[in-house]
């Protein structure tokens, strides 16, 4: 697909979109935002408030799959609810098994599986090996957030 770069004004990085959103998107400044993870296009509409690319593009209310917020490429966009964005988040910064859902149990000596999902905690169970824990999360994320499980939790 052919994408066109947005020159972001307080960066030297662009945000890209579609052929078909460019005119748009073109009319306005943009600047990039950090947010937690990765960083957006967004642009002011007043004072204190603004509107990201993404949401100018599809609405508000979507999920970047490759998670870059700077990829606003309609094939990159898919509507998702908050629930479904934060199913598609990376590892967190504090994790040390170095998988979602998985921790080690120093009482048990096993590594302990979990996922969450509608705010019921699944408990996957204890096991002796780190990828086995890691096969049996990435397995029920599969099984429960569907084309929303993060990129790295996908068979």
């Amino acid at each position: 697909m052919v994408a066109v770069r947005i020159p972001l004004i307080n960066t030297d990085a662009v945000a890209r979109v579609s052929i078909q959103d460019a005119a748009a998107i073109m009319a306005f400044k943009w600047r990039a935002r950090k947010s937690r993870y990765t960083f957006y296009a967004v642009r002011s509409i007043g004072r204190g408030y603004y509107i990201t690319m993404q949401e100018m593009v599809l609405s508000k209310g979507c999920d970047h799959i490759d998670r870059n917020g700077l990829n606003n490429i309609r094939s990159n966009l898919r509507p998702a609810t908050l629930s479904q964005q934060r199913m598609n988040a990376p590892i967190q910064r504090n994790n040390t098994s170095g998988h979602r859902g998985v921790s080690w149990n120093r009482i048990a000596k096993k590594w302990h599986a979990s996922i969450q999902k509608d705010r019921v905690v699944y408990n996957l169970g204890y096991f002796a090996n780190l990828d086995d824990a890691a096969a049996a999360r990435r397995a029920a994320a599969q099984k429960l957030y569907g084309e929303y499980a993060a990129e790295h939790e996908r068979s």
